[in-house]
């Protein structure tokens, strides 16, 4: 990763207030240190920090983009089982972090304790949900909903 990129990508990050530019730089490095040493592709990388619109989004999507890489075999194998999931779903990427934070903020499941590809099953049985619809409800308040009404089972089978 060079200082280059980082400066482009922090210049391309639409974000209001963006605080400390030098606090996003170093999450930023943290984020693509973490990710690309796990196998994946900066372009990967790049689709997923450019939608981030917080700092705290950085930093929760390397948590997690790491901790779901950790329970598959590759990277590739994990890129396409997200890949796949967000494509087809009526949501774009940011409506997906979005909904990764909300998740954690409204369950009380936080991330250290529960399988992140747990999470991500959950918000893709809520695309999925969402698609029987003629128009696509909003992705929180349809999380809100399924979290209401089915909850979040984080037992292990």
């Amino acid at each position: 990763m060079t200082q280059q990129h980082i400066v482009n990508l922090l210049d391309s990050i639409p974000v209001s207030g963006r605080g400390n530019r030098e606090l996003w730089e170093v999450s930023l490095r943290e984020c693509y240190a973490k990710l690309t040493s796990a196998g994946f592709k900066n372009e990967f990388i790049d689709a997923w920090v450019l939608a981030c619109r917080e700092l705290k989004q950085i930093n929760w999507l390397t948590q997690f983009l790491s901790g779901i890489r950790a329970e598959h075999p590759t990277a590739d194998e994990t890129v396409i089982y997200i890949n796949e999931s967000v494509d087809s779903s009526p949501y774009s990427i940011q409506n997906w972090i979005e909904a990764f934070h909300h998740f954690h903020k409204k369950s009380g499941v936080l991330l250290k304790d529960t399988k992140p590809s747990r999470v991500f099953a959950y918000l893709s049985c809520c695309a999925e949900y969402a698609k029987m619809n003629s128009v696509a409800p909003d992705f929180l308040e349809l999380l809100d909903e399924m979290l209401s009404n089915y909850g979040f089972d984080n037992r292990d089978e």
